[in-house]
């Protein structure tokens, strides 16, 4: 368990690592099947695929099923180095994790400095820096501190 009820009724952190990863590496999961659906030809949660692209990518054509799939790809890989993936080599699980932590931050920053499109070309709609700002970019942090932190624990 990794919060516990403390009196009155608050949250506290038990400090137990092993959900910590667990929910890092599930965090993943999520965006890895929307990857995938997306390549797919699936424009879910939003009506139509130009929608989607305006709001997830922030240009007006959806991206193809091999860069989807890719994308998918990568955040598998992701999770699996953030969770310790694989056990016979740890060095290259921290430096892998590390990595992807990195890269969430440099993310994150770039998204709510309103610079996305240096890493992204092309993502300067209207719709998609807002979200960038509101939800994009502040995930992005959340996850790569979240990673670091386990990065660390893990490593001690």
């Amino acid at each position: 368990m990794c919060w516990r009820v403390a009196s009155g009724d608050s949250l506290i952190w038990h400090g137990d690592r092993a959900c910590c990863e667990s929910v890092l590496r599930r965090g993943a999961g999520g965006p890895c099947w929307c990857a995938c659906r997306v390549g797919l030809g699936s424009s879910w949660p939003f009506p139509d695929r130009e929608a989607f692209s305006d709001a997830v990518i922030g240009r007006p054509v959806a991206p193809g099923a091999v860069a989807c799939h890719s994308v998918a790809c990568a955040l598998g890989a992701g999770a699996l180095l953030v969770g310790g993936r694989p056990k016979q080599y740890p060095a290259l699980s921290r430096l892998g994790a590390a990595g992807v932590a990195g890269m969430l931050g440099v993310r994150g920053l770039a998204g709510f400095s309103g610079r996305t499109d240096l890493l992204s070309p092309g993502s300067t709609s209207a719709r998609f820096r807002r979200l960038d700002r509101l939800v994009y970019s502040p995930l992005c942090l959340f996850l790569g501190a979240s990673t670091a932190i386990a990065t660390v624990r893990r490593h001690r």
